[in-house]
């Protein structure tokens, strides 16, 4: 070299180019986003949106928001259940809200004409402690949750009424959460300096929404709290 004869390091140079390029490959495997790729479109991000039951491109584009905004919460779809906890978490990351999920919601089904006792000898489920009931409905604990926002300000609690965009999402994201088969409630909470004061308008967008920002008390009641099914935010 002090000769300038750089012939020797040139060929070392061949080795050290291969081991650095071995280097870059493993990075990029095992790092989302090191090859040049975003997470979604990396070895990485086909795991993710697998574990989610995303895997086929013709199961996407289903959410009111990208799919890739549920790569971070793949590892929550592990396993054969998925907890109240796992869909809080999702919530709040996505809606940027304070969520919390009651589960364990009781209300009353009603029992169909079909399905109930008949006495005599053509009756049905006569059975006594095992299908026998009297009445015409039942109450049930397992079937429904609440979903609880807030304390909110008011532009979040209008983006979280039925029709909001913020609605839409949690909806579409607690349904995606395999929950078919539940029903639901969303309870919306204001911050005492955020609930509107009663206002008549022929303006839409200023006049009181009857049952959704309407408050007889205003600002006086500290916080306002409003409930209604999922079914509503649809």
């Amino acid at each position: 070299m002090r000769r300038g004869d750089y012939a020797a390091l040139r060929f070392l140079s061949i080795f050290e180019h291969r081991l650095f390029a071995l280097m870059v490959r493993a990075h990029a495997r095992l790092r989302p986003g090191f090859g040049g790729l975003s997470p979604a479109e990396g070895p990485a991000g086909r795991i993710a949106f697998a574990l989610l039951g995303l895997g086929l491109p013709s199961l996407r584009g289903r959410l009111p928001l990208p799919d890739s905004a549920l790569l971070p919460h793949a590892g929550l779809a592990i396993g054969r259940g998925r907890s109240a906890m796992g869909m809080q978490v999702v919530l709040q990351r996505q809606l940027g809200v304070a969520v919390k999920v009651r589960p364990f919601r009781g209300r009353w089904l009603r029992i169909e004409a079909e399905d109930r006792t008949r006495i005599g000898p053509g009756g049905r489920y006569q059975r006594l402690g095992q299908e026998a009931q009297l009445g015409g409905r039942v109450w049930d604990v397992g079937s429904s949750f609440t979903i609880a926002a807030g304390p909110l300000t008011l532009a979040q609690h209008l983006a979280l009424l039925p029709g909001g965009a913020a609605c839409r999402a949690l909806t579409a994201l607690t349904r995606f959460h395999k929950t078919e088969e539940l029903d639901f409630v969303i309870e919306l909470t204001l911050k005492p300096e955020a609930v509107p004061v009663l206002r008549a308008s022929t303006r839409p967008e200023q006049a009181s929404r009857l049952g959704w920002t309407s408050f007889l008390a205003g600002r006086q009641q500290g916080t306002a709290t409003i409930r209604f099914r999922a079914g509503e935010a649809a």
